[in-house]
């Protein structure tokens, strides 16, 4: 059991009745902009929209989320200028994915849920094109079902709202007590509740514990090997 994890009993426990293992990819699968800051992608978002002619108010001069820019210019511009914004964006996340790594333990994962005949399928705010191309260069791909990511057409449709992960549900036949989501933000935990679907929590780097407990974790685990050894514990179901 690695170090700083969560008991593995309760961890073992929320898996033991799961059928269904919703991962987000950023944080529990990679670190997306380990190598290509966030900040410099949008600071490059920013200057798309000003190099369009575009009004921006003056938080997103100081906001270092690249979703900030997507999610506003779907409300605050017209189509046009909102297609823009996500092409740059994922133009740009699949430039930081070429040099990005898996994050430590998260292959292990992925084996324990196939030897234990539990599909995976993913659930990002990132764009699915960034996320498939991540999962072919590693060869990962063959352990996930699939990928539900970024909608270019519905951003509103991201994290912390709850639609992406029913949607998920539906498509996998599978209900909100059969599933259990792993992410490491409090927008997983918060999307994760909504739909009902219980949530473990990633607390990867200092001051996550305990903004995923407040937001209502179940469980809490500092890496993903403890996870992985939880899932090699825990039974096959029938």
């Amino acid at each position: 059991m690695s170090d700083g994890a969560a008991a593995p009993g309760t961890v073992r426990q929320l898996l033991r009745s799961a059928r269904l293992l919703l991962l987000d990819f950023d944080g529990p699968v990679t670190a997306v902009y380990a190598d290509v800051p966030a900040a410099d992608v949008a600071r490059s978002l920013r200057s798309l929209l000003v190099d369009r002619g575009v009004e921006i108010p003056a938080r997103l001069y100081l906001s270092d989320d690249p979703l900030d820019f997507v999610r506003w210019a779907s409300t605050a511009t017209t189509a046009d200028h909102q297609r823009a914004v996500e092409a740059r964006l994922t133009d740009l996340e699949r430039q930081a994915i070429q040099t990005a790594t898996p994050t430590p333990g998260a292959d292990a994962l992925l084996r324990a849920a196939l030897a234990r005949d539990l599909p995976i399928r993913i659930v990002s705010n990132n764009s699915p094109e960034a996320i498939t191309d991540f999962l072919n260069k590693h060869d990962l791909a063959h352990y996930v079902v699939a990928v539900h990511g970024r909608s270019p057409d519905h951003p509103d449709r991201m994290k912390p709202n709850s639609w992406t992960i029913l949607q998920t549900l539906n498509d996998a036949s599978s209900t909100a007590a059969e599933a259990v989501l792993l992410g490491d933000s409090v927008s997983d935990v918060v999307a994760a509740l909504t739909a009902e679907v219980p949530c473990i929590g990633l607390a990867n780097k200092p001051g996550k514990r305990d903004k995923l407990a407040d937001a209502g974790a179940l469980v809490i685990v500092n890496d993903m090997h403890a996870v992985a050894d939880a899932l090699y514990g825990a039974p096959a179901l029938p």
